[in-house]
């Protein structure tokens, strides 16, 4: 996506399959990513496996590519997205609380089409797929994410 159709589809408040508009749609995936980015650094900060850590990377760099696309940081910067996210105070509190909704059931690592690209780069090592087949957020970044989300909605000091 190039960075008009982009700009374009923000500024389109048109509802999507989803019952969200691209710009709730946006906010949503990246507060998900935030919460992928600090699971991801907790893990190397307490000295998880690196096989974890790997595993968590490439089904993120996965997911950020079928979720995001291949351009989506150099679409959209910290400052834009600040101001997407200062937007969303403005809006009725069922659309926050609706965002937050989606990020609390978001089950990361658990993605069907991401596993099953996972699984293709695996083929042939069944004891690797089934080692992996448990992993999660971290209960503590879980926690810490959502509070972070829900002051960002809320509050919106970040």
């Amino acid at each position: 996506m190039e960075v008009e159709e982009f700009n374009n589809k923000l500024n389109d408040y048109s509802i999507l399959p989803s019952g969200m508009t691209f710009e709730q749609e946006i906010i949503i995936l990246y507060l998900q990513k935030r919460m992928i980015d600090n699971d991801i650094n907790w893990e190397k900060q307490h000295n998880a496996s690196s096989d974890i850590v790997s595993y968590k990377a490439v089904w993120f760099t996965l997911w950020k590519k079928e979720n995001l696309g291949n351009s989506f940081d150099s679409l959209i910067n910290e400052y834009q997205m600040r101001k997407l996210l200062e937007k969303v105070k403005y809006q009725e509190m069922n659309i926050r609380n609706l965002i937050y909704l989606k990020c609390l059931l978001f089950t990361p690592y658990k993605s069907d089409n991401v596993s099953n690209l996972i699984e293709k780069l695996f083929y042939g090592k069944q004891d690797i797929a089934e080692e992996f087949s448990n992993i999660s957020l971290h209960e503590d970044t879980r926690r810490n994410s959502l509070k972070e989300i829900a002051r960002i909605l809320n509050y919106m000091s970040i």
